[in-house]
C-alpha cells in the first residue's frame, strides 16, 4: 500500500544516454516502494534518447519528462528539484542501476537516524553485468564530514535526501561545475546536516568508456584538490580541537582511502611539531594498513567477480 506521506522524487538526468536508460529506469520503476515521481531530465541529446524515454513514460504513469534546451547537468538538477511533490528526493544516473530495496531501505533508516542525506554501499560492474568491486561508504556524519577533506563520500547517484533540505541547499552553477555533488555535500556538511547510509550493497555504478568522470578527469581533479583545500581552512572547528588528533583518527580509519593516508603522511613530513618518533609510529601503522588494505581488497575482488546482477536483463 502506497503512503502519500512518502512520496519521493527520483531526478535521473539523460543526455545522450539511449544505451543504458532503459536498464537504469527500470531499476526505479521495479522498486519495492512504489509511491514514486520519476523525473527524466534530457538536455540537448544528438542520440535517440528522448525517443525512448518518451517511450518508456508512456507505459508508466509515474514517470515526467522534461525536454530542457540550452540546459547542463547542474541546471537539469535544479529544474527537478523545484518541480518536484517529493518527502524526499533520490538522485539516479541515467547510466547506473538501484537495487530494488534501495529507496525503501533508505527511507527507513533516514527516519530512524533523524538524518539529512542518506548513501548506501556500491558496487561497480561492466556491460555484462558483472560486478568488477565493491565500495563501503562512511556511516556516520563526522566520518563522512572527514572524507570531505579529500573526496566525496558516496556515490552521487545512490543518494536520498530530504526535498526541504535540498531545496533549501541546491546545486551550484556558478562554481565546482565539474564536481557538483563533492560541493552540494561540502554545503550541506558546513550547514551542518546529517549524514547516513543503509549499510548494504544497494547502488551499481557502471564503468565504461563514456563515463563523466573519464572524460573531464583532470578538471575533476584540480577542482576537488581546490575545493578540499578550501574546506579544510574554513571548518576545521568541525572535526577536532586538535590537528594532530583528527589527523591520527583519519590516518587509522578504514573509511579513509590509500591516497588519503599518504595525503597525510606528506603534511606529517612538513609538520615541525610533529616528533620524530610519533611520525615513525603514525608511518609504521599506515604501511602495516595498506598492506591489510590491499590485501583485504583482492580477496574482495575475488569473491565479488563470481557475482552477477540478477534484476536486471543485460544482453
Amino acid at each position: 500500500m502506497k503512503n502519500s506521506e512518502d512520496l519521493v522524487t527520483v531526478l535521473i538526468p539523460c543526455r545522450n544516454a539511449s544505451k543504458y536508460i532503459k536498464n537504469a529506469v527500470k531499476s526505479i520503476t521495479n522498486q519495492s516502494h512504489e509511491n514514486l515521481e520519476i523525473f527524466l531530465l534530457e538536455n540537448n541529446s544528438s542520440d535517440n534518447t528522448i525517443k525512448i524515454i518518451n517511450k518508456i513514460a508512456s507505459e508508466d504513469k509515474r514517470i515526467k519528462v522534461f525536454s530542457l534546451k540550452d540546459s547542463n547537468l547542474i541546471k537539469s538538477l535544479n529544474y527537478g528539484i523545484n518541480k518536484s511533490n517529493g518527502e524526499f528526493i533520490a538522485r539516479m544516473d541515467a547510466d547506473d542501476l538501484s537495487h530494488p530495496d534501495r529507496l525503501k531501505e533508505q527511507i527507513a533508516i533516514l527516519k530512524k537516524d533523524r538524518a539529512d542525506i542518506c548513501g548506501c554501499d556500491f558496487f561497480t560492474f561492466n556491460y555484462k553485468g558483472q560486478i568488477i568491486e565493491n565500495f563501503s561508504t562512511p556511516s556516520k556524519t563526522l566520518d563522512c564530514y572527514k572524507r570531505l577533506l579529500f573526496s566525496v563520500p558516496y556515490c552521487h547517484g545512490s543518494l536520498l535526501f530530504r526535498s526541504k533540505v535540498l531545496k533549501k541547499i541546491t546545486y551550484d552553477n556558478d562554481k565546482y561545475q565539474s564536481i557538483e555533488d563533492y560541493y552540494l555535500l561540502v554545503k550541506m556538511a558546513e550547514a551542518g546536516l546529517i549524514f547516513t547510509k543503509v549499510k548494504r550493497y544497494l547502488y551499481y555504478l557502471r564503468l565504461h568508456d563514456e563515463s563523466f568522470s573519464k572524460n573531464k578527469f583532470n578538471l575533476m581533479q584540480k577542482d576537488a584538490n581546490d575545493l578540499a583545500n578550501d574546506f579544510l581552512k574554513k571548518n576545521f572547528s568541525l572535526f577536532n580541537k586538535s590537528l594532530d588528533k583528527s589527523i591520527r583518527n583519519i590516518l587509522f580509519s578504514e573509511l579513509c582511502l590509500i591516497k588519503e593516508k599518504k595525503i597525510i603522511i606528506d603534511k606529517l613530513k612538513k609538520d615541525k611539531n610533529i616528533k620524530t618518533w610519533k611520525f615513525f609510529l603514525l608511518t609504521s601503522i599506515y604501511y602495516l594498513k595498506l598492506l591489510l588494505y590491499l590485501f583485504k581488497r583482492f580477496l574482495n575482488k575475488i569473491y565479488f567477480k563470481a557475482i552477477k546482477i540478477k534484476f536486471i536483463e543485460f544482453e
